[in-house]
């Protein structure tokens, strides 16, 4: 009996060195990139800031999304002094379009503002824009390692032309469901991260799996910002218009 027990466990760890073996990088960022829903959603949020000091802003938002929000708009519903503003991304962050409330005026950003804050909190407009990783990277497994409780993918990002404008990430991807749990980014050439991501709380809507909770921390400033999905649908229909900067010229009009 022993020596049947050492056998099948002799069988098993071969089988999963052969699966890991299997399993390049390229094949991980794949299995990545499909866990994102390709298709339409419309989302019901809430975002937390935190400042350094403890003080706290919050926010509701409506979000309207399209092919793995390549395409993507955001309205803020709540508090009254930034309700009705607007902020439309487009191809992945590359075109991105802002109308606030209180200037009421529409204006595109310049493609350097990609690196800007949304709204004051912890997230920029690049971190908001595409969920994608292929075509915007280079990658590098790293290794194996638990991180957030569960055995992970340590996998190194080096954007491109099309990336972030950042020197690198290092996301944490778990084994089992090949979901992030973690990200850290670095800048300006510094050896230890300025920002951590901490992304959780994942929950099914139909058939996709969705990450209902993500944390952005300032590492430099201590401050963080808490981004919660409560609703989410897919697969709705959408109107083009939604993501039409010029329906916003007057403000929110649906």
């Amino acid at each position: 009996m022993r020596k049947i027990i050492i056998i099948i466990m002799i069988a098993v760890l071969f089988c999963g060195v052969g699966y890991a073996a299997d399993m390049t990088i390229d094949k991980i960022i794949d299995r990545v990139d499909a866990m994102v829903p390709q298709t339409t959603t419309i989302m019901t949020c809430r975002q937390k800031i935190i400042t350094s000091t403890g003080r706290e802003r919050n926010f509701t938002i409506a979000v309207w999304g399209d092919n793995k929000n390549d395409n993507q708009t955001m309205v803020y519903l709540s508090p009254a002094s930034v309700q009705g503003t607007v902020f439309v991304m487009l191809h992945g962050g590359d075109e991105i379009w802002t109308y606030f409330s209180d200037s009421k005026r529409l204006r595109q950003l310049a493609a350097s503002s990609k690196n800007q804050k949304v709204m004051g909190s912890d997230f920029t407009y690049d971190d908001m824009s595409s969920q994608k990783k292929t075509g915007r990277y280079s990658f590098r497994l790293l290794g194996e390692e638990l991180c957030q409780w569960k055995m992970c993918y340590k996998i190194e990002c080096i954007p491109n032309e099309k990336g972030p404008d950042c020197d690198k990430e290092i996301i944490w991807v778990r084994k089992d469901r090949f979901i992030p749990v973690q990200a850290e980014i670095y800048d300006n050439g510094k050896k230890e991260p300025i920002k951590r991501m901490i992304i959780g709380n994942y929950r099914m809507f139909g058939q996709y799996i969705v990450a209902c909770k993500i944390s952005m921390t300032n590492l430099q400033k201590g401050s963080t910002t808490e981004f919660y999905i409560d609703k989410a649908y897919y697969d709705v229909s959408l109107s083009a218009n939604v993501f039409n900067p010029s329906e916003y010229k007057h403000g929110m009009t649906h």
